[in-house]
């Protein structure tokens, strides 16, 4: 990523059984840590610019359990990095994921306050109360 490339090539879900092939052949992507290393390797030699993992917990199941073996990220990330020497590996880490999960949760929590405030300011009112006050023009 910090090079003179304008193009950047990178490996996407290396860290996921299968990879992104959703495929039945016996020889498709094993996502084994000395694959996962291998593959880092090779790719760091070719001037590939980043590896981006894919956090999953649970395979799709099937014939094939499609991501069903998943290497984590951070762990992932952090060992290519000290096997590798130009490359760059991302991740997003959870904790982020969590902060916009607790954001919307506190965004909701917040507009439940204001119907609540908003009926304890204006009164409560019975539902045939708030229809006799629509007026049909």
């Amino acid at each position: 990523m910090y090079n003179t490339n304008a193009l950047k090539l990178g490996i996407f879900g290396a860290n996921c059984s299968s990879g992104r092939s959703a495929t039945k052949l016996p020889e498709r992507w094993s996502a084994s840590w000395p694959d996962c290393l291998r593959l880092a390797r090779m790719a760091d030699e070719a001037g590939i610019d980043f590896m981006l993992p894919i956090g999953r917990w649970k395979g799709y199941g099937g014939d094939t359990d499609f991501h069903g073996s998943t290497l984590e990220t951070v762990t992932w990330a952090v060992g290519l990095l000290s096997a590798t020497q130009r490359m760059t590996v991302f991740d997003l880490p959870m904790s982020f994921v969590y902060g916009v999960v607790c954001l919307g949760c506190f965004m909701m929590l917040v507009r439940q306050i204001q119907v609540v405030w908003g009926n304890a300011r204006d009164g409560w009112r019975r539902s045939h109360e708030v229809t006799e006050q629509i007026h049909p023009d």
